[in-house]
């Protein structure tokens, strides 16, 4: 784990795992923060039964070592390869306890099925992911050419002040484009590339 400015957000990532994790654990010292060991360990190192937190690419949960892109306030990306080959680049857009994750998969034969997971929430937190491109009410999709894939997701023990969809709207600008509008007002801008990405944060 890293940490970044502001001292609540922490990097999370694992040689085996297909995500680098962005947490904001809501608290100016992490050590007193009462979901600091759920969130730190939110990620699973190695496949398990339920794929915590995962980008499953033709139903095989096997990938390469990540490749850390980028981190900002907010933000964290990177890539990895999937089964197959495929190549999964991914961003984590963050604001309070809501998340943004796009996926953009590359190098997939036209048709692949692709599967996204959360948290497997324990010891009272709540867990919630929804689709929002190119996935279906199962977290399912399937992979035409350079295919990107949106699920909003929050975990939480403690009340929420709006609904986990409207937290945040997504709109697509172009291939791999997208902007984010939050509850409160402020817009994130991200674009995907294979292997790239790049974030803008505003007002």
């Amino acid at each position: 784990m890293t940490p970044v400015h502001p001292v609540n957000w922490l990097i999370h990532s694992t040689r085996s795992d297909g995500l680098v994790r962005l947490h904001n654990h809501g608290s100016e010292d992490v050590r007193y923060d009462p979901y600091y060991t759920r969130l730190a360990y939110s990620t699973v190192t190695r496949p398990s039964p339920s794929y915590d937190n995962s980008v499953i690419v033709d139903g095989d949960p096997s990938r390469t070592d990540i490749v850390p892109l980028g981190v900002g306030e907010g933000w964290v990306a990177s890539r990895h390869r999937a089964a197959g080959g495929a190549r999964v680049t991914s961003v984590v857009l963050a604001r309070g306890a809501v998340e943004v994750r796009a996926f953009l998969v590359s190098g997939a034969p036209e048709g692949t099925s692709v599967r996204i997971t959360g948290w497997a929430a324990k010891n009272g937190a709540r867990a919630e992911l929804l689709p929002v491109v190119g996935l279906n009410d199962e977290l399912t999709g399937s992979t035409t050419d350079d295919t990107l894939f949106v699920a909003l997701a929050r975990l939480t023990g403690d009340p929420d002040p709006v609904p986990l969809a409207d937290s945040a709207t997504v709109h697509l600008d172009g291939a791999g484009e997208l902007t984010v509008r939050w509850s409160d007002g402020t817009e994130t801008r991200a674009r995907l590339d294979d292997g790239a990405v790049d974030v803008s944060v505003g007002a």
